[in-house]
Parts: structure tokens; sequence; C-alpha cells
């Protein structure tokens, strides 16, 4: 495999020698770092070579965390990230209930907006499974939260919202709730706790009013 010379900028290492004036790479492997007379002799005569015009080469960023608490917690809910369609979706959450008769709510985690038709998850879906206890399926990005009428009763959410401003509302319509929420975030401030972003429900506006829909990427 062909070897690249990347020169002609400034490259951090993140090693013993932090700063380099040249860096080859060998198909997925950087293989030397350092001046660029022994990069030229390291890569070979076929080496392609790529000029970086002063910018700075820094090696990748990889990061990975967990929620240590919340993940332990995913363990004893439905697994729904490969029901692939709302009938297996809806079948996993008959199951859990009958399974536990005794539990106050149903929940569950994973659900993926694809698996939805036409993306949009709404209360009824759930009903049709589940009606009598309160049902909460956390989404795959654990940012939504796909809920049933019986919580939404217990939440406190009615198709009445609360009154507010033009100014505050956009000047947008009341509109029914349906069954998607996102997370509402607090931090501390000077003692006291404050939303970090606002709490948004997904509602259904007449169609005049709606905005083109944004979709998270996979």
């Amino acid at each position: 495999m062909t070897a690249t010379v990347y020169t002609g900028g400034r490259i951090f290492t993140a090693g013993a020698q932090p700063w380099a004036d040249a860096l080859v790479v060998d198909g997925d492997s950087v293989v030397f770092a350092g001046d660029a007379a022994r990069a030229t002799a390291a890569a070979g005569p076929d080496a392609a070579t790529v000029d970086l015009g002063g910018r700075l080469l820094v090696p990748g960023f990889t990061d990975a965390h967990t929620h240590l608490v919340m993940m332990g917690e995913a363990l004893g809910r439905v697994g729904l990230t490969d029901a692939r369609t709302l009938g297996e979706i809806q079948e996993r959450l008959r199951a859990a209930r009958e399974a536990r008769p005794d539990a106050v709510r149903v929940l569950g985690r994973g659900w993926l907006f694809d698996s939805v038709p036409g993306g949009i998850p709404t209360a009824a879906m759930i009903d049709a499974a589940v009606d009598d206890v309160p049902v909460y399926l956390d989404a795959n990005d654990y940012h939504s939260c796909w809920v049933n009428t019986a919580a939404l009763a217990e939440l406190g959410i009615t198709a009445t919202p609360p009154i507010r401003s033009a100014a505050a509302s956009g000047g947008m319509p009341a509109a029914s709730p349906t069954a998607c929420s996102t997370r509402r975030r607090h931090r501390r401030t000077r003692g006291r706790s404050s939303p970090s972003r606002p709490t948004t429900a997904t509602a259904t506006p007449p169609s005049s009013a709606r905005s083109p829909r944004m979709r998270r990427p996979a």
C-alpha cells in the first residue's frame, strides 16, 4: 500500500515529542512523525504527498461516555431497539404488561423513530397495546420519551396548554398533545436550579400552521 506524507504545516502528535514537521501514514497506521527529510525516506519513493498549507494537523478526537446508573436501570426496561415495526413494539408492551400485572407503570427503552409509521409516535399507538397504566418509552437517543394517554394524564398534560403571551408562544395556535417530548435538563446556577433548555412537547397544529419537521440524522 502506498504511504502518504503530510507536510507543510504544524503537526501535533500528543507524544513524547509533541510537534513534528511531517507525518507518514501507511494504510490505517501512522508509521513516522518527525522531520521532513526522514519522513520522505521512511515513506519511500512512491509515496503521495499532502501539503497542509500551514494548517494544523491533530490526532482524531474520540469521545465515549456512559451513564452507569441509567444503564443499569435500562436493563430492567422493555428493550425495543430491535423491534423494527409498530406491531412488534406493541406486542412487547403487551407481554411486559401481562408478565407484571401488578406494575403501576410500564417502562421501555431504545425505540427508533423509523420503526414507527411515518416516524411520528402517538399515544394511541401505545394505547392499542397498554392503556390501563402509564407507559413511558425512552427513545434510543435517550433525549425523547414516547408515552401513552395514561402517562399524559399522570403528567397533567392536556389539550389545553398553559396561558402564554403571543410572544412566548410564537403566535402558534393551541394544539392537542401527542406522545413524544424532549427531556428537561437542569443546571445549578448560584445555588438554584434553572433549566438549561426548555421542555418541548411535540404537538400537531393545523396543517396551515405547520413548519417543516426536522429529522434527526441516523
